[in-house]
């Protein structure tokens, strides 16, 4: 177990740390100063009370001024992956390095810091929002999700569907989606691979990181056959009563393509409106077939959440697969190919038995590359095309993407 009351000493005069109530404002400082921004007393307070878990934060310390020149953290989250289990993972966020302090090593012990906590409470994987996509494959990690931004033009199109009479639509007060919203957000994740839990706190806080600023927040509730079956969060932007104004979509979750179909009508039909931007939607979302005018809909892919394997052994052991087989895989580490793992994979639909193996694996493939191949982001196939994988045969290849097949993840919840 990690010693906190010991912090660990890494550089000649800055020692990791952890926060404790009576340097919260200091690290949170120090973190906003990182991402170039300030925030006022009013958001740090509700972050501390609703979002994070003061005791997985951490710092590097000046020794000598007791001044902030790092920071990171990780708030838990129950994560689904193939199979639709739900594992502990462990979301790094908060990092920073003061740019008074770079090149010293900080960032990469922060980093090797938080996987030992995520290890001592017991969660398999890590995953993180990349500010920077540049930083993280060093670490053993690979692109987990996809998501796109999506522009409207608003004008030039509509949903056609046949309307179902089973689906009503209305708007619903802010207390009124706390209380219905996450029982919806719950289901949807247990069936979708890629999905994170959200607390109690953390839906308070979500919501009111939506309301800052001037513009209004509405909430749309689809309920079908008299249950909750989806909602849709957004703002309008417009400078007056006489002009066009724009939509931003926050949010739109629903457990059927029905009710999804129509809260998102009722946004592109709607009055005054000539753009509607909705970030962070799934890769590969039914409603785009539903569109009159497919070209008024601009799509940026991009990536989402990137996943390390803490355990493999254990993370291979929860996946569902697609197929029964067996297969034995050599695990790299890009910043030293001597330090790898091998495994034998026995898999099964429901899961497999894995064990440590000195066999000649069938495949040898990076720690971030296994990432993204577990989590349905790529195939074998597409990884061999770039070179990165090293095989026994050109048919270990077709049987491994039979074998590791999946939806595409999704994380609409960026933390």
């Amino acid at each position: 177990m990690l010693n906190r009351s010991n912090p660990v000493c890494f550089f000649s005069l800055i020692n990791i740390k952890a926060i404790n109530k009576n340097n919260f404002l200091d690290w949170r400082k120090a973190v906003r100063r990182g991402f170039g921004d300030v925030r006022d007393f009013k958001d740090m307070e509700i972050l501390r009370l609703e979002r994070v878990e003061i005791n997985r934060l951490i710092a590097a310390v000046v020794d000598e001024t007791s001044g902030i020149v790092g920071t990171g953290g990780i708030d838990s989250f129950n994560l689904t992956i193939p199979g639709f289990k739900s594992i502990k993972m462990g979301g790094i966020a908060y990092m920073t390095t003061s740019l008074t302090y770079r090149r010293r090593g900080i960032w990469t012990e922060l980093m090797n810091y938080l996987h030992d906590d995520a290890v001592n409470h017991g969660e398999i994987m890590t995953g993180l929002w990349a500010s920077q996509s540049n930083l993280y494959r060093r670490f053993g990690y690979g692109i987990g999700t996809l998501c796109e931004r999506w522009n409207i033009k608003s004008r030039f199109t509509s949903i056609k569907f046949r309307s179902d009479p089973d689906v009503f639509v209305e708007f619903v007060e802010q207390s009124d989606a706390l209380e219905i919203f996450p029982s919806i957000y719950e289901s949807f994740r247990k069936k979708n691979v890629g999905m994170i839990n959200r607390s109690e706190g953390r839906w308070r806080y979500e919501i009111h990181q939506v309301k800052k600023g001037q513009n209004p927040v509405f909430y749309l509730l689809s309920s079908r056959n008299g249950k909750p079956d989806g909602y849709l969060i957004y703002k309008t932007v417009r400078s007056g009563d006489m002009e066009m104004g724009s939509i931003e979509v926050i949010e739109e979750l629903s457990l059927s393509v029905e009710s999804s179909l129509h809260l998102w009508s009722l946004i592109v039909d709607s009055d005054l409106i000539n753009n509607i931007v909705a970030d962070n939607r799934p890769h590969q979302d039914p409603i785009l077939w539903y569109f009159t005018n497919p070209r008024s809909v601009t799509r940026e892919t991009k990536d989402g959440v990137w996943y390390k394997l803490i355990n493999v052994k254990k993370c291979l052991e929860m996946r569902a697969y697609s197929t029964e087989d067996s297969k034995t895989i050599k695990v790299l580490d890009p910043m030293n190919l001597e330090d790898f793992k091998t495994f034998r994979v026995e898999s099964t639909n429901l899961g497999a038995s894995v064990y440590h193996s000195n066999s000649e694996p069938d495949i040898e493939i990076y720690y971030s590359d296994l990432a993204s191949a577990f989590m349905g982001v790529t195939t074998f196939s597409l990884l061999n095309q770039t070179g990165r994988l090293r095989i026994k045969s050109s048919s270990v290849i077709e049987q491994l993407d039979m074998m590791f097949g999946t939806n595409n993840a999704w994380c609409p919840h960026y933390f």
